[in-house]
């Protein structure tokens, strides 16, 4: 297990350090404040990797950066936007436990961004032939924010490609009424 975060270190300087470091029976990954970039390259030489946090990818995916197969992968945890930049390089699939977490903006407050969540699941279903045992979502619940990721068209949306076992819903409200609209189906 490699667990580094509040390092204060800079996704540049993840950059010359990850090329260095080679664990080759690493099971558990997190690194927070990683680039893409360095992360695909350093997940290029670590294929026994089973799970793995993406909080705080930061998205900076260039045409050199590798696309790499993890086949032992069983959990993946990360912010919509993480999960879509990852996704977008990871070959193998994956059908464990996948886990969307809230997103932060630049205070650190939570959000949501549905448009990285819809390229997220977009990427997850062609992915993944097989079904996929939990996918988990926690979202911030503000007004009219998630109604339309909660109310896709049933016959176009990539979650009609995926198979699901279970799924896991989470809304973070203020108040029990403030989204007990949501629960009703029209």
């Amino acid at each position: 297990t490699l667990h580094l975060s509040w390092t204060g270190l800079q996704r540049h300087q993840w950059a010359d350090i990850l090329p260095t470091l080679t664990f080759p029976c690493l099971s558990s990954l997190y690194l927070e404040g990683v680039g893409t970039h360095a992360l695909s390259l350093f997940l290029v030489r670590h294929h026994s990797v089973k799970e793995i946090d993406l909080d705080g990818l930061v998205d900076d995916v260039k045409i050199s950066s590798p696309h790499f197969a993890l086949p032992r992968l069983r959990r993946l945890v990360g912010e919509g936007r993480a999960m879509a930049s990852f996704l977008r390089l990871l070959t193998s699939e994956l059908s464990d436990d996948i886990s969307f977490q809230a997103d932060t903006d630049m205070h650190d407050a939570l959000t949501f961004d549905a448009s990285a969540h819809q390229t997220a699941l977009r990427q997850l279903s062609v992915k993944s032939s097989r079904t996929i045992q939990r996918l988990a979502f926690l979202f911030p619940y503000t007004p009219g924010l998630l109604d339309g990721f909660l109310r896709l068209d049933e016959s176009t949306g990539p979650e009609q490609n995926l198979s699901v076992d279970l799924l896991d819903l989470h809304l973070q409200c203020d108040t029990d009424s403030e989204c007990s609209h949501l629960l009703v189906r029209n």
